[in-house]
């Protein structure tokens, strides 16, 4: 079984209190209140300022910018450079100011772009730009070079490619972007009418996400891949796995569910401003171009010839939260609704709920501070007793090298998620989700999933015993160091609470189909159960048992068979057993597996399972069920 699978099996319940509170939390009938300043641009075009503050250089029409690991990312679009904006000042990130497509390979400031729109950082910290007029994505790594994502430099009407490599496919002005949890990158490619996915696996290949090429609307309540879309130009995923697209031309907000269907959040279709304060499905908007998510499920509109910025309440009701007096550039320092804007074309939410806007004929990124943070922002704070090791395999205040830890606290992460295979580094285990982090011991842990109050984390390797901090990072800040004891070993075996009757904890083992727990017949409610039988081979599973061979340190996915250096002796009625194996679980990542015969012991509902590593007994008090035939 995937780790996933058989780690904290109470996780399901939780996750869904998680998403109750959320849902909770966010039936507030208005929007709150919004601070406006600017912090990029003078607002006068041009190309100056580099290498001082940000707010007193020139941008020509920027067109979209996001804040990524403190550093606001921008597509100064007629100065065919993204800027960068670090600690308050500005320098050139890619692009030399001069429309071109050279450059791929090199240094992604001696490179040359062509108008670029969209913007998106991955986890990483690799960017990815759209280089409109050259008809390309190109994304710029950490080390600075650039390089062909998506895109074949033909310019005009073409989709060509699909199913194929992304950087060999057509691409037809290509606007906003996003990545979603699995890092797959969603293009708004405009001029075809589609929004276009690149998939995070060999050769990238690329696919149509929505859209089928012709400009116009339809398809609501059937396959985004069959529905028409005019121009779409902005593109947002939330951690759902919902995709909301700024049908432009089209007046109106769409939303692909996780099963590929497509349906209309906001707009009635007629350009025009009305329907604050009711339902959003009635408004009009007016060549709606940017549009963003965050964690509560609030959705955030560019409503660029409205000269507004406009919020959808997960209740559906939609409100003008900044603009609305017409073209202009003021209100800065004052609230968001006496602002005004010329023609804002993208927006982006932060874990804290700062939204940061492209107001493109002002020149200028203006940030909005909300009256009151979302879920999940603040500074992260670990509680008193708020590290253990993963309650299913005892829940132990001490911890050790390789095993699984669960921190409980407040803001510890922006939303609530578990890793998926785009978090992989190949067959490392992600160390951040969605920029949340932990360290232990100065060391860097390994993220399986995050959520505000818990965060699941496996212990890095050879972190020294004794007292170690642990520090959870995210967006919001660092929590205060939570001194937790680290010991050589602590193994133990997965007996989550569930399978707790009559006072007595049960072992989480399993018959040979993976799916039956081995126990007393109708014992724990929900969950399917038989008696083992002695001769009949059951799996085990456990954390905290040590090196293996071949070696495989914590956050890597295990071989197909190790074993343990350990000597673990495993006993059920007082009888040893015969361990066929004893290793990793294969595809796991810290999970081990013990493949064991049972023994030729009496009937007992309630036989003692007893562990015994080098001669130190465990410390589980654990039971199992045995009939004989």
């Amino acid at each position: 079984m995937r780790l996933v699978q058989m780690i904290h099996v109470r996780k399901t319940i939780l996750v869904c209190s998680i998403a109750l509170c959320w849902a909770q939390s966010a039936r507030a009938q208005t929007p709150p209140a919004y601070t406006i300043t600017t912090i990029a641009g003078s607002g006068t075009p041009g190309y100056e300022g580099d290498g001082g503050p940000a707010n007193q250089a020139q941008l020509f029409l920027p067109y979209a910018a996001v804040f990524a690991g403190g550093n606001l990312y921008i597509a100064d679009q007629v100065n065919n450079v993204v800027r960068i904006v670090t600690g308050g000042n500005i320098n050139t990130l890619a692009g030399t100011g001069t429309a071109g497509e050279s450059g791929d390979g090199k240094a992604a400031n001696q490179a040359e772009l062509y108008n670029p729109t969209g913007i998106v950082v991955d986890s990483k910290g690799n960017v990815y730009v759209s280089d409109t007029r050259n008809q390309l994505v190109r994304m710029i790594t950490t080390a600075g070079i650039i390089s062909i994502f998506a895109g074949s430099i033909v310019a005009g009407p073409g989709v060509d490619g699909d199913g194929g490599n992304a950087n060999g496919a057509q691409l037809d002005y290509p606007a906003g972007l996003a990545l979603d949890s699995n890092n797959n990158l969603y293009i708004a490619d405009s001029a075809n009418n589609k929004v276009r996915i690149v998939t995070q696996a060999s050769g990238n290949p690329i696919n149509t996400f929505a859209g089928n090429l012709f400009g116009d609307y339809s398809g609501d309540g059937g396959p985004a891949s069959a529905a028409e879309l005019n121009n779409p130009e902005g593109v947002a995923a939330d951690a759902a796995g919902n995709v909301y697209i700024a049908d432009t031309f089209n007046h109106r907000i769409r939303m692909v569910t996780p099963d590929g269907i497509i349906h209309t959040v906001a707009g009635n279709g007629n350009a025009g401003h009305s329907g604050d304060g009711g339902q959003a499905l009635a408004a009009e908007l007016n060549h709606p171009e940017g549009v963003a998510v965050d964690t509560a499920g609030n959705l955030y509109i560019a409503d660029t010839f409205n000269q507004r910025i406009r919020m959808v309440l997960p209740n559906g009701k939609i409100f003008t939260i900044a603009g609305g007096s017409g073209e202009g550039y003021t209100g800065d320092g004052g609230p968001g609704l006496s602002a005004t804007f010329s023609f804002p074309s993208s927006v982006f939410v932060d874990p804290q709920g700062n939204l940061y806007v492209t107001d493109s004929q002002n020149y200028v990124i203006r940030e909005m501070f909300p009256s009151v943070a979302p879920v999940g922002s603040g500074t992260p704070a670990i509680k008193p007793g708020g590290v253990i090791t993963a309650s299913a395999f005892g829940g132990f205040p001490t911890i050790t090298s390789g095993s699984w830890i669960e921190i409980y606290g407040a803001n510890l992460a922006a939303d609530a998620r578990l890793w998926a295979a785009g978090d992989f580094d190949g067959t490392t285990a992600p160390t951040a989700l969605d920029r949340t982090t932990v360290t232990i011991g100065g060391q860097d842990a390994f993220i399986e999933y995050v959520s505000p109050g818990q965060v699941n984390a496996q212990v890095p390797s050879n972190t020294p015993t004794g007292t170690q901090p642990v520090i959870v990072g995210t967006a919001g800040g660092i929590s205060s160091a939570f001194n937790v004891t680290v010991v050589g070993m602590q193994p133990a075996f997965y007996a989550p609470p569930q399978l707790v009757t009559g006072g007595k904890q049960y072992i989480g083992a399993f018959m040979l189909d993976g799916k039956t727990f081995v126990g007393p017949p109708g014992a724990f409610p929900g969950i399917t159960t038989a008696r083992a039988h002695p001769g009949q081979t059951i799996t085990l599973y456990g954390v905290g048992f040590g090196d293996v061979n071949p070696p495989t340190p914590a956050g890597q996915v295990a071989p197909l068979s190790s074993e343990v250096y350990a000597f673990p002796v495993i006993s059920i009625a007082g009888v040893q057993v015969q361990e066929t194996y004893k290793g990793l679980a294969p595809g796991s990542v810290g999970l081990y597996q013990f493949n064991i015969v049972v023994p030729a012991v009496a009937s007992n509902d309630a036989a003692p399972v007893t562990l015994s590593v080098n001669g130190t007994p465990g410390a589980q008090t654990l039971y199992t069920s045995i009939q004989n035939p």
